[in-house]
């Protein structure tokens, strides 16, 4: 079937005083500028009566709250289905806290509260504009760009860099949307500037190469970090991924017959639940640490503690209260958009799972798309289960639940494949 799309952006940043998210716990880091600005970009698509949306934003994460907010909205404005709408994040750790993520940032409720609204409106915009258009994939890599942070050289490292431009039917460009694996994370910690980061730098140089509105989708970057982390470099990084994306467009063969459609389900992962006594004795252990010397010298783990003792008392209250969660539901979604297959989740996957997707599904060009329609920490490969790692051990007390079971990547990898199979190409 013919295909119509369109793009529409819109400024998402916050106002200067909210706190940003990452970089350690209870730093307290109000921003007080902005370095670059922050985005939302909406690419709308349509063939016959299916109609998707894909919506890159310049944002930590998003809630699964914030995002049915937001898809019921768009549903509301355009008919498009919240299944066929994909909210999908840079996970900027320059970004404001926008995820309830214990001690790495308070959320401010207003800007939170306003970004349903603002998210549907851009994807409104997209949808009225749509036209007569063109699609094609390209893929190459980005040499340089990452590396395995867990495991150094001999750990899995994803150079694949995915691209899916659109045209409209007279050649001129609307958007490419490009899919690269490496964290946020460029900034040093001491940052207080709003940015989008090295994300927010490649898309500006593709937009400005005359490629159309660029919409970057994170890859599964749990355990990649980009080569220049903490150094402050984060247009080298951009500059490096939006060089190889100029490359591919030059060669890229479009399609005007194109369909698409989506597909989300529901699952339930699978936490290891702790016994409240072994939570108490953790909250009692967190409690003596707090106790001792009060130095600049021991704040670092002083926060830590501090970060144990909230945990260990929320889920020692949950138990009391008949609360306990036993698994963490959360949700998959895959889209189709001609030869291409987009996947969905809302975790920091380690690389290999992402590279087990994309070798299940070749030759398509498989997106395997992180820090989307929720935000549910990492999930790990077993061997950090084994060693205790923080992805493994940490990151479920700033989420706020039980550890997940060592098989939870396997679980999820599973899951997407199943709901990829919903879609037809």
């Amino acid at each position: 079937m013919s295909l119509r799309a369109a793009v529409a952006s819109t400024d998402i940043t916050p106002p200067v005083g909210v706190e940003l998210c990452g970089y350690g716990f209870y730093l307290e880091r109000a921003s007080t500028g902005v370095l670059d600005s922050l985005s939302a970009r909406a690419l709308v698509l349509e063939s016959g009566s299916e109609r998707v949306a894909v919506v890159a934003c310049d944002l930590l994460g998003v809630s699964r709250d914030l995002a049915r907010t937001t898809r019921l909205l768009v549903q509301e404005t355009t008919g498009i289905p919240p299944c066929c709408v994909m909210l999908a994040c840079s996970h900027t750790h320059a970004g404001p806290a926008t995820v309830p993520v214990r001690g790495c940032g308070e959320m401010s409720p207003g800007y939170v509260a306003g970004l349903p609204q603002r998210l549907a409106d851009v994807v409104a915009r997209a949808a009225e504009a749509v036209e007569p258009a063109r699609l094609g994939f390209a893929r190459g890599v980005a040499p340089g760009l990452g590396f395995n942070r867990v495991e150094g050289e001999v750990g899995p490292l994803d150079e694949e860099l995915l691209l899916m431009a659109v045209q409209a039917r007279d050649g001129s460009p609307l958007a490419v949307a490009y899919h690269a694996t490496a964290h946020g994370v460029t900034h040093l910690s001491c940052n207080t500037l709003l940015s989008a980061d090295w994300p927010g730098a490649a898309s500006r140089l593709i937009a400005e190469s005359g490629a159309g509105e660029a919409l970057y989708l994170a890859g599964a970057s749990g355990d990649v970090n980009p080569v220049l982390a903490h150094t402050g470099r984060g247009d080298e990084a951009g500059k490096l991924v939006a060089d190889a994306a100029a490359a591919l467009l030059r060669d890229i063969r479009y399609a005007d017959e194109v369909t698409v459609g989506g597909a989300a389900e529901d699952i339930a992962l699978p936490l290891e639940r702790l016994p409240r006594e072994a939570l108490q004795a953790l909250a009692e252990a967190a409690r003596t640490r707090l106790a001792g010397p009060d130095t600049p010298e021991t704040a670092a783990e002083r926060n830590t503690a501090r970060v144990d003792l909230e945990w260990a008392e929320q889920l020692v209250r949950e138990d009391r209260e008949g609360r306990a969660r036993d698994v963490l539901v959360t949700e998959v979604q895959a889209l189709h958009i001609g030869e291409g297959l987009l996947l969905a989740h809302g975790s920091e996957l380690f690389c290999e799972y992402g590279q087990a997707l994309k070798a299940r599904f070749t030759p398509r060009p498989t997106f395997v798309v992180g820090y989307a329609n929720d935000f549910i920490g990492y999930v790990p490969d077993p061997e950090d289960f084994a060693r205790g790692g923080y992805a493994a051990a940490t990151v479920p007390k700033i989420c706020g639940y039980h550890p997940f079971a060592s098989d939870v990547g396997s679980r999820l990898v599973a899951a997407l494949t199943d709901v990829a199979g919903r879609v037809e190409a």
